[in-house]
């Protein structure tokens, strides 16, 4: 797929989108202001950009120039802003000299750190999570940072004296935009070494990114994932343990059942209304790629087989496989019981839970493929399970009484390994 790459200027209060790396500009519409500063795009090919005059950081729809949301930036002069793939915003303020990290895209910080220089203005981020940011006034230095902080892992002197912004591509190649020699700059790797130049469309460019930044995160295998409803978050474990390596905060306010495909996360929310809804996420994040009503008021737990999603249903007491990611239902049976909770795949069998409260009623099964048959049934570890899930080899649950997730040897009620959720309330699990 040919890289796409965009570009901001002041004195035409335009941004650009440009056709590979070269001056044609293939589409172009007015900023939401007179001062526009940097730009960046999601893996949904959003377009965001900061706005120096109204001190505003803006979502736009697409290319466009359409505002799907916007917030207050964090002081008084944004200048630098950067997505990562989770759909967290990256901006920094240069008369505060810091660098943030918001939630999500909101004007909530989530961490903060002070910036190497007085004067720095462009940001970007590397698929390893390296923030990399620019200097126009003191060092002139482009710098790139050890994950999300001041410290430095390596830096060098910019082509001219005013690098505004900055990206970086899929292979660590470094591109600035410089407002001195209204040049855009294709680096060979992280180093001053110059592959390629372009003048810019206008005399003073702003905000430069190109979409081959962004990709999906790899996700380690074996790290498992929850949902909490205490919380509304939905977790990335460290490997099967109670470190976190990353979270969000679900699209409602009622998050149940999780899936995973290697690539997107699954999750749904459970309503007493017509509203449930299944969701599918860019990757682990809280950007919503798809969306579409569940069979029933009350979902409950999800599996994802490596071609079809499996949804179940608390409120009608049914499994169902879906075609794909889609409403449409190919298949479906009664649970084996009254409160069907979480789902589980191994390749060849379906697992389901039953979350009935009391002594000995919380079931965990192992089904007949796809089938109400049921091959092996055991009590769970507390009695009231909400969620399940399977690596393969072993089965993993977790219980809302004991507030503990699980990890079984096999299908057996031998416990491998346990931990305490991150929340009171454990509501969903994927692997």
């Amino acid at each position: 797929m040919t890289t796409e790459f965009f570009s901001s200027d002041l004195s035409s209060d335009k941004i650009y989108k440009h056709s590979g790396f070269s001056s044609f500009i293939k589409d172009s519409f007015s900023s939401p202001s007179t001062q526009p500063e940097g730009i960046t795009m999601d893996v949904n090919n959003n377009i965001y950009s900061a706005d120096a005059i109204k001190d505003k950081i803006y979502k736009h729809s697409g290319f466009s120039s359409t505002i799907k949301d916007s917030f207050s930036s964090p002081s008084t002069l944004p200048v630098g802003i950067v997505i990562d793939n989770r759909g967290s915003i990256y901006s920094s303020d240069q008369p505060l000299d810091k660098i943030y990290k918001h939630q999500g895209f909101s004007t909530t910080i989530n961490d903060s750190f002070s910036s190497p220089s007085t004067t720095h203005f462009g940001l970007s981020i590397d698929s390893s999570d390296n923030i990399y940011s620019s200097d126009v006034g003191g060092t002139r230095k482009i710098y790139k940072h050890s994950g999300f902080s001041a410290t430095i892992k390596d830096s060098f002197s910019s082509p001219s004296s005013n690098p505004r912004d900055i990206s970086i591509d899929l292979n660590n190649n470094i591109y600035s935009i410089d407002n001195t020699s209204n040049k855009i700059y294709y680096h060979s790797g992280f180093s001053i070494t110059i592959k390629d130049s372009f003048s810019s469309p206008s005399s003073e460019p702003r905000g430069f990114d190109n979409d081959n930044r962004l990709q999906v995160l790899s996700v380690a295998s074996g790290d498992i994932f929850s949902v909490d409803l205490s919380t509304d978050k939905i977790y990335q474990h460290s490997g099967f343990s109670d470190d976190i390596k990353d979270s969000f905060s679900s699209p409602s306010t009622n998050p149940v059942g999780l899936a995973w495909d290697d690539t997107n996360i699954y999750s749904a929310n459970s309503t007493t209304t017509s509203d449930s809804k299944i969701y599918k996420h860019s990757g682990f994040s809280n950007i919503i790629k798809d969306s579409f009503s569940s069979p029933s008021e009350i979902p409950a737990g999800l599996t994802w087989d490596g071609t079809n999603l499996y949804s179940s249903d608390d409120l009608v007491d049914k499994i169902y496989k879906h075609s794909v990611f889609s409403a449409t239902i190919k298949d479906s049976f009664s649970s084996p019981a009254s409160a069907v909770a979480g789902l589980g795949w191994d390749g060849i069998n379906l697992y389901s839970d039953d979350q009935t409260a009391g002594p000995g009623d919380g079931k965990l099964y192992k089904h007949s493929g796809f089938s109400s048959t049921i091959k092996d049934s055991f009590s769970s570890p507390s009695n009231n399970p909400n969620a399940i899930t399977h690596d393969g080899t072993d089965l993993y649950s977790d219980d809302s009484n004991s507030d503990k997730i699980y990890r079984h040897s096999g299908f057996s009620t031998t416990i491998k390994d346990s931990f305490s959720s991150p929340g009171s309330t454990p509501f969903g699990l994927a692997i």
